[in-house]
């Protein structure tokens, strides 16, 4: 097979502004007043063009092979690196068709698979972000003598050599069904990698123009899936139930650049999954002058410490020894005061499918959630009174040092900046969160034929369904557990309420 595909957009804008019209029964746009004019516009155009073929062989029934071969071309790229190819195979050998696997008698279907692919990636690529651009601006700066001058600065900095990641997977895995096809199942181990992943390099400040993105890192994942099922029908009972569950590690293997760790979430920390959380070890409360004295004689070169923190406040362990709180290490010891506190990247998904029929009767129900992932609450969430006019959420009361509550878990309530400093990302505001969820129950009931027939109509079915009815979870505060917050984490005033949804229905079939 021989394809190719070829997608396009264009978009033009035209603005243009007049005022001070003397009638309003024809307003010709040269009839208005020139004090204050506007005209404007801006569009922009991409394309991708795509060239892809397969072949299929197929020997005995039991060994089958595929190969394929995709080119993609995109305008958002220079025109000497437009082109990517993408070359796939995979091939299949059928166990259950031999004839020792025969014999057994034990299995109704048995294979094994493995294959290997490309694919090309140009997420968050620009139309023009090629070509460097200038930008005029509307307003203008005054020189002598009453002159005006327009406005226009360097938009961007261009990546010539910039082209298409390209992600590697591998995956080899099998599928199976025994007793008369009730169980069923399937195995997979796959490895993905990305060796020209498009990330951000952190330039000196005085560089005065953000850097564009270029293929600087390298990314790696593996994981696995485990799916299985069971259906049988027992009288007029038919019932099946199905599982699944997966995991995933992926780790940024190499990053071009400034590798420095920052507090809080990285999007793409060397040596450390995508999205890794890093913070201060948290190490209690200061809770008397004494320890106010040794806790500032730690930190002699902190000035925060030293003028502000006082008893009630956080304390953090220094971890390099230089008597400051340092956020730019590389994340190993000895350097800086950060540690790795986890990231956002969910682990062990799982869900299972249920569903039963009798005599009319349906029951359907999805259950879905993961195993553990790193929670840090996060913006207006992340501490009590995160603004002076805000009411703090619930999760804080009794939760915070007073003279009367000396063993709280948090830091004294304050509205000055240390609140900032109390409420870091540490390894007293990491959470390791869980959940389970039923997403969806359908119960439903089919009246019989002879019944429906009567009132000149096919079908007639009543049920009840519902979405996100309850969850079993262990996030703090109430949080919607899938919350993934603006920087993947979750616990954010700002995500959209949470809703259960509930409905009765009758389906007609006339």
């Amino acid at each position: 097979m021989i394809g190719a595909a070829s997608e396009s957009a264009n978009y033009d804008m035209f603005r243009a502004k007049r005022i001070n019209f003397d009638q309003q029964e024809s307003m010709p746009l040269n009839l208005g007043s020139a004090q204050d004019q506007l005209a404007t516009s801006h569009g922009n155009a991409w394309t991708i063009n795509s060239f892809f073929s397969r072949v299929n062989y197929a020997f005995n029934n039991k060994y089958l092979l595929e190969a394929t071969l995709r080119a993609d071309g995109s305008s958002r790229f220079d025109p000497d690196s437009r082109w990517g190819y993408f070359p796939g195979a995979n091939a299949t050998w059928r166990l259950a068709e031999e004839a020792f696997i025969k014999k057994l008698n034990f299995f109704d279907d048995l294979k094994l698979r493995a294959s290997y692919g490309e694919m090309g990636n140009q997420s968050g690529i620009g139309p023009y972000d090629y070509i460097e651009l200038v930008s005029l601006y509307a307003g203008y700066y005054p020189f002598g003598n009453g002159q005006r001058g327009q406005l226009a600065t360097q938009s961007n900095l261009v990546s010539k050599s910039r082209t298409w990641e390209t992600i590697i997977s591998k995956n080899i895995g099998m599928d199976f069904s025994m007793l008369r096809d009730r169980l069923y199942g399937s195995l997979d181990y796959f490895w993905k990698n990305n060796n020209n992943m498009l990330i951000p390099i952190a330039y000196p400040s005085a560089l005065g123009i953000e850097a564009p993105t270029t293929n600087s890192g390298k990314l790696a994942v593996q994981g696995w899936e485990l799916n299985i099922g069971w259906r049988d029908q027992v009288g007029d009972l038919s019932y099946s139930v199905r599982a699944n569950i997966s995991d995933a590690k992926n780790k940024v293997t190499q990053r071009i650049g400034n590798n420095l760790i920052e507090l809080g979430n990285n999007a793409t920390p060397a040596g450390y999954p995508l999205n890794s959380y890093f913070g201060y070890v948290f190490d209690g409360i200061i809770q008397n002058e004494q320890e106010l004295a040794d806790y500032r004689a730690r930190f002699p070169n902190e000035g925060m410490i030293q003028t502000q923190v006082g008893i009630g406040d956080a304390k953090y362990k220094d971890l390099d020894g230089d008597g400051r709180l340092s956020e730019l290490g590389n994340g190993s010891p000895g350097s800086g005061d950060l540690i790795y506190l986890g990231d956002t990247n969910p682990r062990y998904n799982f869900g299972i499918n249920l569903f039963a029929s009798y005599k009319g009767f349906d029951f359907t129900a999805f259950i879905q959630g993961i195993g553990r992932r790193t929670m840090i609450l996060e913006g207006e969430a992340s501490m009590p009174f995160y603004y002076p006019w805000f009411q703090s959420a619930q999760y804080w009361y009794g939760k915070t040092w007073t003279p009367e509550r000396t063993d709280a878990q948090y830091p004294a309530i304050t509205l000055t900046d240390k609140r900032y400093y109390n409420y870091n990302p540490s390894t007293n505001t990491t959470h390791r969160v869980g959940y389970a969820r039923l997403k969806n129950l359908q119960i439903g009931y089919t009246f019989p034929k002879k019944l429906t027939q009567r009132i000149k109509l096919e079908k007639l079915r009543i049920y009840f369904s519902g979405e996100d009815l309850f969850e079993i979870h262990n996030t703090p505060g109430g949080w919607d557990p899938e919350d993934r917050g603006n920087i993947e984490g979750g616990g954010s005033y700002t995500s959209y309420p949470f809703a259960r949804n509930y409905s009765l229905g009758l389906n007609l079939i006339f």
